[in-house]
C-alpha cells in the first residue's frame, strides 16, 4: 500500500513491515512489554490509521542510532483513543517509524502524547 508522502507500507517480515506490526501490536499477540492496538483492529483497521495519521501532517524527525538504516520517526496525535500503553492506559497518539533509504514503514504503534 502506498501511503501519503509516497511512504511504502509494506507486508514485511516479522521485524519490519505490517507483519511486525501486527506480530508485535495487535490486540491479541502475547508480546509483552508493547503498546496495542484496540481489539476489532485488524490489518486493514491499521493500515487506514496510518494512512490517516500521515494525512493529518506533522514533523518527522530523525534517528541516527542506527547509521545503516537511518530512519524518520513522526508522532501525530488521533483525537481519539487508538490503543493502550504497555501498561494498559489509553493512548491517542500514534508513532510511525520510517526506512529513509527504502522509504517504507518499519514499525508504528500507539504512544503517549
Amino acid at each position: 500500500k502506498l501511503l501519503p508522502g509516497g511512504i511504502k507500507l509494506e507486508k514485511g517480515t516479522a521485524v519490519w513491515g505490517l507483519d511486525h506490526i501486527l506480530r508485535n501490536h495487535h490486540a491479541l499477540t502475547t508480546v509483552a512489554n508493547k503498546s496495542k492496538f484496540l481489539p476489532g483492529m485488524g490489518q486493514k483497521e491499521i493500515s487506514d490509521l496510518l494512512e490517516e495519521g500521515l494525512q493529518r501532517g506533522g514533523a518527522w524527525v530523525d534517528d541516527l542510532t542506527d547509521p545503516s538504516a537511518p530512519k524518520r520517526i513522526y508522532e501525530v496525535g488521533m483525537g481519539r483513543v487508538i490503543g493502550v500503553d504497555q501498561s494498559g492506559n489509553p493512548v491517542s497518539s500514534l508513532l510511525i517509524v520510517v526506512r529513509k533509504d527504502l522509504n517504507s514503514v518499519t514499525s508504528a504503534y500507539p504512544v503517549s502524547p
